[in-house]
């Protein structure tokens, strides 16, 4: 009887130890392309570029490995590189994922304005099997001559 409680003990506690709720695995490379807008500005940016994502558990960074971003507020416009970019408080619960980012200080829209500041926040959904491809909605701040300004848009990531 012993040896019985103690195999079906052994067995509970396998199979208490797999978790079927982990996150799903995102990371890797990941090719990445958003547009926003704002219309009181007439502005709008595209970015494009490849992030290399770090995962532990459902939190997760990222680094910009190549990329631009190419803005344009009303007949002005500006390309810079966003490489070396972080993103960061990555949180992921299958199928929701959100992330944020802080690209837009300093590196693009220089010529545009003299004091400028900003971040992103992004939220969307995973899916594939494995994960393929991240698709949602994007909501920035830019500060643009000590005025903030909302710009919104779509974002994904595929792999």
């Amino acid at each position: 009887m012993r040896r019985l409680m103690k195999a079906l003990g052994s067995l509970g506690i396998l199979a208490c130890g797999s978790d079927s709720t982990a996150p799903e695995s995102i990371s890797g490379n990941w090719t990445f392309s958003d547009a926003t807008s704002n219309a009181r500005l007439s502005g709008s940016c595209h970015a494009t570029g490849t992030i290399s994502i770090t995962q532990t558990g459902s939190s997760f960074t990222g680094t910009v490995i190549s990329g631009s971003n190419s803005c344009t507020v009303g007949t002005q416009s500006s390309t810079g590189s966003i490489a070396g970019s972080a993103i960061g408080d990555g949180r992921i619960t299958a199928p929701a994922v959100s992330f944020t980012d802080n690209t837009l200080t300093e590196a693009d829209l220089e010529t545009l304005v003299t004091k400028r500041g900003g971040a992103c926040k992004y939220t969307g959904t995973i899916s594939g099997s494995p994960v393929n491809r991240m698709t949602g909605d994007e909501t920035c701040t830019v500060a643009l001559l000590d005025t903030y300004f909302g710009f919104s848009g779509t974002w994904q990531l595929s792999r």
